[in-house]
């Protein structure tokens, strides 16, 4: 009977392990090199959070008549997962190297579906990472930090007490 129930075991176990999808070094060095990055250029003012937990969004006029915008939020991310304030998880850039799109321009003749689908398939396994770019006012820079599309909510307008990241951090 231990025999039985051993090798059932077994069989079902091997059939969950093979799912597992495996990858080389090799071929994550090639995936790598083909990512191909997506800049969203985002204003300053739509930037909340403190310390480490960075959010931003930007709003595109609702097309349906029942909600007034439509919200694509997004986290910030930082790779050394500690409380840093946004100049440090940030890095300063010059615009004019970079391709970026204005979301609202880009994405003008697209339904909120269609939108929300295309940012949610930019990611790793895509081979695309997303990236959001700024115009700091305070310190007159761009700046650009890797960011993970968070979802869509509608008719929420984000307030925030104070002026924002970019004024209450150093």
């Amino acid at each position: 009977m231990r025999k039985l129930i051993f090798i059932i075991f077994i069989i079902s176990t091997i059939n969950c392990f093979s799912q597992i999808e495996t990858v080389s070094v090799s071929k994550r060095a090639t995936q790598n090199d083909s990512i191909k990055d997506v800049y969203l250029y985002i204003d300053s003012r739509n930037f909340f959070g403190s310390k480490g937990e960075y959010k931003t969004s930007f709003s595109i006029k609702s097309k349906d008549p029942r909600f007034s915008h439509d919200n694509f939020n997004f986290y910030i991310l930082d790779n050394q997962l500690e409380e840093r304030n946004i100049y440090s998880i940030g890095k300063y850039i010059n615009k004019d190297l970079l391709d970026y799109v204005n979301p609202n321009d880009y994405f003008e003749n697209k339904s909120i579906l269609e939108i929300h689908d295309e940012l949610s398939l930019l990611s790793i396994k895509n081979n695309k990472r997303i990236f959001i770019i700024t115009y700091v006012q305070r310190k007159q820079i761009y700046m650009v930090w890797e960011a993970k599309y968070a979802g869509t909510i509608r008719d929420v307008t984000y307030t925030q007490l104070g002026k924002g990241p970019f004024y209450t951090e150093k």
